[in-house]
């Protein structure tokens, strides 16, 4: 944890929860269970808590690593509230997807699919990706098809699996940052 004194009016939680290391396999995990994850979270935080004006929440991949993060920007309450709220909410997230209906399931996997099958919009978004195809997996231009069948190959179960250990506080990796608004005091916990 990394605790920040700011000169702004708003307090925000940043908080990074390691998954893996991004294989294929792991990617395609992230990324279903990181669209499944985004809206309760901001549902919960931005609507009905309405903790702040941003808040985000979903999974990320970059070179050797796939993580997932939780934000939230607030000017209205301190940072450990933020934390604490994002954790009890994330509690109840396996459960949750546990008991999601298989056709909602089926609908998260086909937007992650779609979205991997996106065009590029511009020449340097098209060389971005050969350039991430060929330097972070190694000249593996052929990983989106991969990536595609694993994500349709995922079953419910083994989302909720990998859910769950990564929101297992036994077992879990992640790097928070706490940071204050001027007139939000530090925790005597934190």
């Amino acid at each position: 944890i990394r605790v920040e004194k700011s000169q702004v009016n708003n307090s925000c939680l940043w908080r990074g929860q390691y998954f893996g290391n991004n294989s294929v396999e792991e990617d395609a995990q992230s990324r279903v269970v990181g669209n499944y994850v985004g809206s309760p979270f901001y549902l919960e935080m931005r609507t009905n808590q309405q903790l702040g004006y941003i808040v985000w929440g979903g999974a990320t991949s970059f070179k050797n690593s796939s993580y997932f993060y939780f934000i939230i920007q607030s000017g209205d309450h301190p940072a450990e509230y933020l934390a604490h709220q994002a954790e009890q909410f994330n509690a109840t997230l396996t459960d949750s997807l546990q008991q999601l209906p298989d056709e909602e399931f089926l609908i998260i996997k086909n937007a992650v699919i779609e979205k991997i099958k996106e065009k590029p919009t511009s020449i340097a978004e098209k060389a971005g990706k050969y350039y991430t195809m060929a330097f972070d997996y190694d000249g593996n231009f052929s990983r989106n098809d991969e990536l595609i069948e694993a994500v349709e190959n995922l079953t419910k179960d083994e989302a909720v699996q990998v859910l769950s250990k990564v929101l297992d506080e036994r077992s879990f990796e992640r790097a928070t940052v706490l940071l204050y608004a001027k007139e939000h005091e530090v925790g005597e916990n934190v």
